[in-house]
């Protein structure tokens, strides 16, 4: 499938359906049965700029705040796109994975933390939802790599991600730190080393 066209219409004629605000949710059962598997897409109608709140209105997991900088969420939107997100669930998932994301906008705390840039958007309440429900057979992994891909050469890049997802020459995909989070990966990388030295000497001393 050709996923080089971003619009409502060519979404559409590819099969995605709902097109849902997250007030609206959820589709009836007959619609997005709980055996469903698939791929979704937020879409936003409005043709202005984005614009991002200063504090997510998003839940938190973990403990964890959701927002992030003005410069973050910047360097990853794409102001020329409508679709806004792109993600998956796994079959007998597609369902339960949209609840977890609707509950992260209209809860305290949540689970769908990959997604939880949108809920910084000034009119997140306003996306719309729409899924491709995929045959048993078809795996939603692979066509979301699919989609990305085609987001990005469309784009330039993926759409608003928690982690912004690059491809190499070989097809897998790549996780790169938000800008000025190089340090804390660098840290972490050097803890590491350090644990795994200690654990040798520790080898040693029982010898």
């Amino acid at each position: 499938m050709d996923w080089s066209d971003w619009d409502q219409k060519s979404l559409e004629d590819k099969g995605l359906v709902g097109w849902i605000r997250w007030a609206d949710w959820p589709p009836p059962k007959k619609e997005l049965p709980a055996s469903a598997g698939g791929v979704y897409v937020l879409f936003r109608r409005s043709q202005s700029e984005p614009r991002f709140l200063d504090r997510s209105t998003g839940a938190t997991h973990k403990k964890r705040d959701p927002s992030l900088g003005r410069d973050a969420l910047t360097a990853n939107g794409v102001p020329a796109a409508n679709v806004v997100y792109i993600g998956k669930a796994d079959h007998h998932r597609l369902r339960g994975r949209l609840n977890e994301y609707q509950a992260m906008g209209a809860k305290p705390t949540g689970s769908h933390w990959g997604g939880r840039l949108i809920w910084q958007l000034s009119d997140s309440r306003k996306l719309l939802v729409a899924y491709l429900v995929l045959p048993p057979t078809d795996i939603p992994r692979n066509v979301e790599t699919k989609m990305i891909e085609g987001f990005r050469r469309r784009y330039g890049k993926p759409p608003l991600r928690t982690i912004r997802t690059s491809l190499d020459a070989s097809g897998d995909r790549q996780r790169t730190p938000w800008p000025g989070h190089e340090l804390s990966h660098s840290a972490a990388k050097d803890r590491r080393a350090v644990l795994a030295d200690l654990s040798v000497l520790v080898d040693r001393s029982l010898l």
